[in-house]
């Protein structure tokens, strides 16, 4: 599902402030990750905002700290949490919460 990614209502916390505080291109982060969302998980733009604006936002821009060199571009965020969600019940497991 195509979406346009909504803007943070939570610009200290969450994904949107774990980014910044981590140093990444929060706005291509943000871009890319809610595009993926939207794509990979089925959500609405506004399920994809809240989700980034919750404590499991902050855990999932946590998580690209695990990509070698950072997330320095939208391919290489694609790819890792491609890889995450090949794993297991991930998938699942994100969209339960997500919703």
């Amino acid at each position: 599902m195509a979406i346009t990614p909504m803007p943070t209502k939570n610009k200290d916390w969450g994904f949107w402030g774990t980014a910044r505080v981590s140093e990444y291109d929060v706005e291509m982060t943000w871009d890319t990750v809610s595009r993926w969302l939207a794509d990979r998980l089925n959500l609405t733009a506004l399920q994809v905002r809240d989700t980034l604006d919750s404590r499991l936002g902050r855990h999932l821009c946590d998580d690209l700290s695990s990509i070698d060199r950072g997330p320095r571009s939208p391919a290489v965020i694609n790819t890792h949490l491609d890889r995450r969600l090949s794993k297991g019940n991930w998938k699942r497991q994100f969209q339960q919460l997500a919703r």
